[in-house]
Order: structure tokens, then C-alpha cells, then sequence
């Protein structure tokens, strides 16, 4: 049964499928057995693969030997059960040959482009414990949020261990919750790779929503920032405090509080010359992009039916999802038995911002399908057009937004201190600079702030 078809018809891509695997008993589908995915790609013929990646990010020394580390990092990702070329399974001659293709580029210009003249690819299969949801198909705000939350904690983890690791690919389609363990995992490891500072980051990498903006111009826009002078290092979260909070969330169900363990991080050296990397901070800048992206790139309504109007109306009155003092029934007019979806509708603006509706959709296409105004909300400080056209999004978005807009600056802070010439990018560095901790808070303010009215979300329907 197809799951999802990424790019099959772009074979310089991965072509990647994504099947349910039932089992079969006597011919009919075993309906207590549980489900399972394959997911079916072409790899470049040099590239690791998804499977010996997991395998060397779960069995790390450093997690092999921690009783807080291994549960941490087993929940972490999805569970490979197994993986390989077929032409490594099947020994026939027909299936070796249909089990790798060579690509050649169409015009000389997308060979320079690529800086490649041939390309190898190999069929290959990974089959996956975890029958999952994606956070692309999300329709509650609150949930989203609590997802945010989750994986904050789990890239901190990912980066922080050993010399580090980075996803490169975070996007909505790759965060995926598990309904069994009750829990929002990580996939699509097929391009993370270790930090490692001897070696410049081969390859652009990235879901175009979502990636972020160095990463997009594959180098650093912040080092020419003036900046004060300012030493990354001191006291921070120490991995194992990590650990346990993910491991306390997922036996008890909720967060954990923040740890007290701390140690000292001095991995900052001078430099005079800084080649592009990947870094821990991208990872953070595409999960600040999803955050964007559910606000701005959706239409919205409070979660409440018309019976929970009367009772809930005093509650919300004055509340931060609602404007000033008007009460919810005010704010927005029932709409029969369950209130329908609303595109940020007009019902919920003042007279002025009616005009809004319609701006939405037209801004939500420049941020998330045009490079340079994705590179403008993040590289001008305070009043940029980012904050000022979100800073008067509808009222039960409005506390949202504020956070968006003080985390983007928070970040783009980190960025310039960072990038300053005389600094070398670490696996640490957004523990010592305690973007994680921002970050977590952040997003976890937010997922309390819904849980007084969650918010539903869907697709902005099309203009006429």
C-alpha cells in the first residue's frame, strides 16, 4: 500500500517510495500483526546509507555505556529492523542490473551546475518498525508545538554526543509522531552526517520550506555583522541532563523539568578563515522555519464548538488568544454544531485588517517560495517586513507571533555572535550560547498557551 511518492519523477533525486507493510497469513492480511514501512530510494552509489547512519548514531560509545543515554537514543529515531541493496540480497544477473542506473545531467550547463558529468545511483530498501504520521498532516497549533518542543530536545542530543551530528533535512515531512509510543521521532537520517571541521560541507541539503538560509546560499551571512565582543562558553546542559528529561517524558507523558547538571564548554579557538559548514544552528533555523510555516502558511480557527461557547467565554475573555477584552463569542461567530475552518477570515479582524486574508496568501508565497525574502526575515534585525506584517496577524495569533518574532531575533543573535572571525564553530555551540534552552521555552510556552483553546490548522484554500 503507497504512503507517499517524494520526487519519483526527478531522477537526479532520490525517487523515494514509501510503502505499509501488512503480513500475510494463508494468502490474507493479518490484521494483529503490526504494521510496517518500506521505504524504497535511489542513493548515490557513494553515499553511506540510511541504515549504517542509524547504526552509528544509536551505537555510539558514548551511548552504548550510559544507562540514560541508550533508551534516549533507541527513542530517538525510527527503528531500521532492516536495510540493504537488493543486488546485495538477490544474486540473479537481471535483478543486479535493475538494481543500479547511471544518470547523465541533459546539458552541459546542469553538469557545471552539479559538478558532475556522470551520475551513479543504487536502488535501495529500508524497512522501518514504525508505522507513523508526519507532522505535515498536523491539524492542531497545540499539537505542533508540542512536537517543536520534543525535537528541540532531541537534535540538542543528536549534535551534542560525541563530535556531533546534524540532521540537514528537518522538515514537516520528517518529523513523524508514533501513536504507540506516544512520542515525535526523527526520520529521513540519509543525509546527516558528523560535524567535522577538517572537511567543508560537500552538498546542498535541505527541504526548500524549510531550509535555512546559509544553507541555501551555502555560506555565512552573519559574520559582517558588527557585534560585541563575546566568549561562547560557560556554564550549559549537560547531554546526560538531556537524556533524562526524554526519557522522564516519554515514561511519564509529559515534560520533564530542565536539568540541573552543568559542565563547562571552552571549544572556541581563534581563526582567521571559516569554510562553509552545516552546523547544529541550520537544524534549529528549519525547526524555526516549521514554527513559521503552521502560523503563516495555514488557515486557522479556534478549536471550540458552539456548546463550549457560553461556558468558556468568560475564561477567554482578556485571554492572550483573544483581542483585548472581547469574549470569544465576539471574536468569532459560531458557526453550527462545530465551528468550520477559516482562512484568518475577516470575522476575526478589525475593520482595517480586512485586506489580510488575502496578504497571507500572498506573503506566505514570497516566504516559503522565494529565497530572497526568506533571506531578508532573517538577516534584517527589528522592523523588518517579517515583523511588521505578523506583528498584526489575527488576535488569537497575535501572543504566537510575538514569540516567532523574539525567537527569530534570538537567532539571528546567535548567528552574529557566532560567525564573528575569531570564533570556530563547534558541535557545542548552541548549548553554550543556550539556543537550545530559548528554543525549548519557546516552543513550550506556546504548547501551554493553546492548551487554554488549541488552535485547528489546514491548508489556505486557493485564491478565486
Amino acid at each position: 500500500m503507497p504512503i507517499a511518492n517524494d520526487g519519483v519523477k526527478y531522477p537526479l533525486g532520490r525517487c523515494t517510495r514509501v510503502w505499509k507493510v501488512v503480513r500475510l497469513t494463508d494468502g490474507k492480511v493479518n490484521k494483529s500483526a503490526r504494521g510496517k514501512v518500506l521505504k524504497d530510494s535511489w542513493v548515490d552509489e557513494d553515499r553511506e546509507r540510511e541504515g549504517e547512519i542509524l547504526d552509528r548514531i544509536k551505537n555510539q560509545p558514548e551511548v552504548e555505556e550510559d544507562e540514560d543515554m541508550k533508551p534516549a537514543f533507541d527513542g530517538l529515531p525510527l527503528t531500521a529492523v532492516a536495510s540493504g541493496d537488493p543486488s546485495h540480497t538477490v544474486r540473479r544477473a537481471d535483478s543486479v542490473a535493475e538494481s543500479r542506473i547511471s544518470i547523465v545531467p541533459t546539458s552541459v550547463h546542469l553538469q557545471q551546475e552539479l559538478s558532475i558529468s556522470r551520475l551513479e545511483k543504487r536502488h535501495y530498501h529500508i524497512l522501518f518498525a514504525e508505522e507513523c504520521k508526519p507532522l505535515l498532516e498536523e491539524t492542531s497549533l497545540r499539537t505542533v508545538f508540542r512536537a517543536l518542543t520534543e525535537i528541540t530536545d532531541s537534535l540538542s542530543l543528536l549534535h551534542l554526543t560525541g563530535c556531533g551530528w546534524v540532521h540537514r533535512d528537518i522538515s514537516c515531512g520528517n518529523i513523524m509522531y508514533h501513536r504507540e509510543s506516544d512520542a515525535w521521532k526523527l526520520s529521513d537520517v540519509e543525509f546527516a552526517k558528523r560535524l567535522d571541521v577538517e572537511s567543508a560541507h560537500e552538498i546542498q541539503t535541505g527541504t526548500a520550506n524549510f531550509m535555512a538560509v546559509e544553507v541555501d546560499k551555502g555560506n555565512y551571512l552573519f559574520g559582517s555583522t558588527p557585534s560585541e565582543p563575546r566568549a561562547l562558553k560557560g556554564e550549559h546542559e549537560s547531554v546526560k541532563a538531556i537524556a533524562r528529561r526524554m526519557n522522564q517524558r516519554r515514561r511519564e507523558g509529559s515534560p520533564a523539568p530542565g536539568g540541573d547538571e552543568r559542565h563547562m564548554d571552552t571549544s572556541v579557538k581563534l581563526t582567521k578563515e571559516k569554510p562553509f559548514y552545516y552546523n547544529p544552528t541550520h537544524d534549529l533555523e528549519s525547526l524555526w522555519w516549521i514554527s513559521v510555516y503552521f502560523v503563516i502558511n495555514k488557515g486557522t480557527s479556534l478549536a471550540v464548538t458552539s456548546d463550549d461557547m457560553q461556558a468558556t467565554d468568560k475564561e477567554y475573555s482578556g485571554s492572550p488568544n483573544c483581542r483585548g477584552s472581547m469574549s470569544l463569542k465576539e471574536e468569532l461567530p459560531s458557526c453550527g454544531e462545530e465551528r468550520e475552518l477559516v482562512d484568518s477570515t475577516d470575522s476575526i479582524l478589525s475593520p482595517t485588517e480586512t485586506s489580510l486574508t488575502i496578504g497571507q496568501r500572498l506573503y506566505a508565497r514570497k516566504l516559503f517560495y522565494n529565497y530572497l525574502d526568506r533571506f531578508l526575515a532573517m538577516i534584517i534585525d527589528e522592523s523588518n517586513e517579517f515583523d511588521r506584517k505578523i506583528s498584526k496577524w489575527p488576535a488569537h495569533l497575535r501572543k504566537i507571533c510575538t514569540g516567532l518574532i523574539r525567537l527569530r531575533r534570538s537567532l539571528r543573535e546567535h548567528y552574529i555572535a557566532i560567525e564573528q572571525p575569531e570564533f570556530v564553530i563547534t558541535n557545542k555551540v548552541c548549548n553554550v550560547t543556550k539556543l537550545y534552552k530559548q528554543f525549548r521555552e519557546s516552543f513550550a510556552f506556546v504548547k501551554k498557551l493553546l492548551s487554554e483553546g488549541d488552535i485547528t490548522v489546514a491548508p489556505l484554500p486557493f485564491d478565486p
